[in-house]
């Protein structure tokens, strides 16, 4: 089975940062910034919603409209 993108929502700055170095460039949808990287030996695709649930849902959204992503 082919390898699957993720795609990882962090609410915080803070959570962000433990998990992408945001190197490389990012990709703006719906007011929120993309960047691609890997988590655990997979690719990922990482954003920083904002805090709270209607963030959330635009964030996974986009990544399951215009990064096809299949795991959050």
């Amino acid at each position: 089975m082919a390898s699957r993108l993720l795609g990882v929502i962090s609410a915080l700055p803070e959570e962000f940062a433990h998990l992408s170095d945001r190197s490389g460039p990012a990709h703006s949808f719906g007011g929120l910034a993309f960047w691609r990287g890997q988590i655990a030996g997979r690719d990922a695709v990482f954003v920083e919603s904002g805090a709270g649930k209607v963030n959330a849902g635009v964030a996974t959204s986009l990544l399951l409209d215009r990064f096809e992503c299949r795991a959050l």
